[in-house]
């Protein structure tokens, strides 16, 4: 007979905006609330610069616990670290682009994340016998 499961505590809420800028789209996903994991789930490349290269797509649970967090103040060198972590996830894509289908495959990789997050955190089952 099993007794209660306690799963661990976790979630990630997203805001996301999609608006016309100019010739293009601008599909902007920014985490705005976190529990039990954090909010720089986003990868860009590095430019070794104070600002962000291209953005890349959500992380694994390998990089988020591997790859170092974007600072605006401080450059992160590129040897070692072609990739940092933001918490937020600015996407341009063309005018013609299904902006909709953008935001759900967005929506399935952070959500993908949090169930690998879950899968591998620690976890108690209490079992009566």
């Amino acid at each position: 007979m099993s007794g209660p499961y306690s799963a661990p505590n976790m979630s990630i809420t997203l805001s996301i905006t999609t608006e016309v800028v100019q010739d293009h789209v601008l599909i902007t996903a920014t985490v705005t609330n976190t529990t039990g994991i954090s909010d720089k789930i986003f990868l860009y490349l590095n430019t070794g610069t104070t600002s962000l290269g291209a953005y890349q797509g959500v992380c694994d649970l390998d990089e988020l616990t591997r790859l170092q967090v974007y600072s605006s103040s401080i450059p992160v060198p590129i040897f070692g670290n072609k990739y940092l972590r933001h918490s937020q996830a600015k996407i341009q894509a063309p005018l013609n682009a299904d902006a909709a289908r953008i935001s759900s495959t967005l929506e399935s990789s952070v959500a993908a994340l949090s169930a690998s997050y879950v899968r591998q955190s620690p976890s108690t089952k209490i079992v009566v016998l």
